[in-house]
């Protein structure tokens, strides 16, 4: 499997431009349109399994209860059954994506296409945070969500 997983990788690599492939393939973390990811696959944990994380950012100074409420309805709208995608990691304190790809499923096409997927999502996630209300959307970025609502009656 490890094998298998050396080649998904450097076709990967391959795919969206990314030299050398070796320090991916050993769990370097990588860049793709500014969004930072990491790859574990590790045969003793998992041979079926590769582990992807990506990094969305921080969480915003204010509004965090919505933030991380936005974040909860996603992981619960977006749930594969296999746990949820979002997370606060308890190192860097940063919003983290992580989900797992079975190595005999995926082929490199799919999964550049996965890369540069989240890498777009975390990009709108920078922006948005995800806040989906109107009133959300009408207040500056980081305005607290308290002064957005009297500000809109």
């Amino acid at each position: 499997m490890a094998q298998d997983f050396k080649k998904l990788m450097a076709n990967v690599c391959s795919l969206i431009n990314l030299d050398p492939a070796s320090a991916v393939i050993e769990g370097a973390p990588f860049y793709v349109n500014d969004v930072m990811f990491t790859l574990i696959f590790d045969e003793a944990v998992d041979a079926r399994r590769i582990f992807l994380f990506a990094r969305f950012g921080d969480l915003p100074p204010v509004n965090g209860g919505a933030v991380l409420a936005a974040l909860l309805r996603n992981n619960h709208l977006g749930f594969l059954g296999d746990g949820p995608g979002f997370s606060i990691s308890p190192t860097t304190g940063k919003v983290t994506y992580c989900r797992h790809l079975f190595l005999e499923k995926t082929d490199a096409r799919q999964f550049a296409d996965l890369l540069v997927y989240l890498a777009g999502k975390a990009n709108e996630w920078r922006e948005t945070f995800f806040l989906e209300t109107a009133a959300a959307k009408a207040m500056p970025r980081h305005q607290p969500m308290l002064t957005a609502h009297r500000t809109l009656n």
